[in-house]
């Protein structure tokens, strides 16, 4: 089999050959090609079938391809490059599997491209993969395409638009890492129709400029919901996007997500007197009732925040400021079993990565490796239980695959409905909502709340409410060897 360049069109090319991301992507630039407005960055795709081999150095594997094909089409793209998964299980009607694969950015030669394809390639194996298609109920298949696309460099900003109904959500980040969310309900999308019969589709203005405005998330949105209609998609999808003032946006992926049954019941969920409680309507779209054990963990990710937040420093882990002290004082965080050893490990590991590892790399695998001893400790704790944290950690660390007895989740310092931790909680048909919380409330929910309490919980997939019941007798590390 030949690769395949965006420039063909998809014809009778199917999942089986490209990958569902890739089968996918092929469409999205037909639609881009078709619209005009918006863009996709150049790519090309390695199929399933295609002949290559896997050859050790140096502790690392790459990827030797038969034909001199492959060096010839990344030459013709402008790195940085980004290698991207394309599974044939991806994105599909059952599962998105989103997070379940590995992308690897900013290649910039063809040695390192040999290296990140077979990362890429390697990661559609393993226990993990196979466990996570059990759960979903679909059939578990190796094959894994690769796509090979030119990388946005430094855009204004770069997100997610999730569009259900008439429902839009546009979650994004600037530059500068500050992180915006916009909702546009069905009023605006009148507004956007409306400025659509009178101008025809709406198109970006060519101007740059330094900030975004309300016209330009008016085009993302009327931009992805057009690609959605024209490639059939009905139910809930996501466009993830970057985009500079200035210039038409670039869309790098389209899938629509399972369909999931939701009863939409109405929450009456009763809140007795002075019990702590959270409520979002940031939810994954997966309605359920549950009243089970908290196990309350800590993202690797998200440690540097949590603790810059209550006043310690970022490196070590060491209090700062009065802020501190009344962390210490008044919160239950500073008793959690894994934030304690989280916490010393942050300390000691960036002594010992500062007196004698030579190689960050090999410090930082251990510390990951700690980290995911803590988790299946944590999970070994109950049959299941409600996972709550800061996050959840979507890429090197593995919190979310290693819990695996998790049956809702609560992130108390991250609220975003088109996270991989949401869209995966999603496929598993596990309730899932997230907050902002206030870290200097140390009387709020997630500063009290305290592995083995008692949390009732409930959402109808658009509004969650979690409230928790003093029921926890003893410390559940107790007496368990680890």
């Amino acid at each position: 089999m030949e690769l395949v360049w965006d420039s063909q069109g998809v014809g009778e090319l199917t999942r089986d050959v490209l990958g569902g991301k890739g089968y996918n992507l092929m469409r999205l630039r037909e639609a881009a090609l078709q619209l005009g407005t918006f863009e996709v960055p150049p790519f090309f795709i390695v199929p399933t079938d295609y002949q290559a081999y896997a050859v050790c150095c140096i502790g690392n594997t790459r990827f030797e391809f038969d034909e001199q094909d492959v060096r010839q089409a990344f030459d013709e793209l402008r790195t940085p490059i980004i290698v991207r998964s394309s599974s044939v299980m991806e994105d599909g009607i059952e599962a998105s599997c989103a997070g379940i694969f590995t992308s690897v950015p900013n290649v910039n030669d063809y040695s390192a491209l040999e290296l990140a394809c077979a990362r890429v390639k390697s990661s559609a194996v393993g226990k993990a993969v196979e466990l996570y298609a059990q759960r979903m109920g679909i059939e578990y298949d190796c094959r894994m395409a690769i796509i090979v696309q030119q990388q946005v460099v430094d855009p204004f900003i770069r997100g997610t638009i999730q569009i259900e109904g008439n429902q839009a959500v546009i979650e994004y980040r600037y530059c500068n890492g500050e992180e915006a969310r916009v909702e546009h309900d069905s009023n605006i999308l009148e507004f956007i129709l409306d400025e659509e019969r009178k101008q025809g589709v709406l198109k970006p203005s060519m101007e740059p400029r330094d900030f975004i405005s309300e016209s330009d998330l008016y085009l993302l949105h009327s931009a992805a919901r057009h690609a959605r209609q024209l490639l059939g998609m009905e139910g809930t999808t996501q466009v993830e996007f970057a985009f500079t003032p200035g210039q038409n946006p670039y869309f790098f992926q389209i899938r629509e997500l399972p369909r999931r049954i939701n009863p939409q019941a109405a929450l009456d969920l009763t809140i007795p007197d002075n019990s702590l409680s959270i409520v979002s309507e940031v939810c994954n779209g997966i309605a359920g009732e549950l009243a089970l054990p908290a196990y309350v963990t800590f993202s690797r990710s998200g440690l540097a925040i949590l603790l810059i937040q209550t006043g310690h420093d970022a490196i070590f882990g060491l209090p700062q400021d009065e802020r501190a002290d009344r962390f210490m004082e008044h919160s239950r965080i500073p008793s959690n079993y894994d934030f304690m050893n989280f916490r010393e490990m942050r300390m000691n590991g960036r002594m010992l990565m500062c007196m004698v590892i030579s190689d960050p790399g090999e410090g930082i695998g251990r510390e990951i490796a700690k980290y995911e001893q803590f988790w299946r400790l944590g999970n070994s704790l109950f049959p299941e239980y409600i996972l709550v944290c800061d996050k959840l950690d979507e890429t090197v660390a593995a919190m979310s695959r290693l819990t695996t007895g998790k049956r809702g989740i609560v992130t108390c310092n991250e609220a975003k409905k088109t996270s991989h931790a949401m869209t995966v909680a999603r496929d598993l048909n596990i309730p899932a909502f997230g907050v902002h919380a206030d870290m200097l409330d140390f009387q709020g929910f997630f500063h009290q709340v305290e592995t083995g309490d008692i949390v009732h919980f409930k959402s109808d997939g658009k509004v969650a409410v979690a409230y928790i019941e003093k029921k926890r007798e003893r410390d559940p590390y107790e007496g368990l060897a680890h």
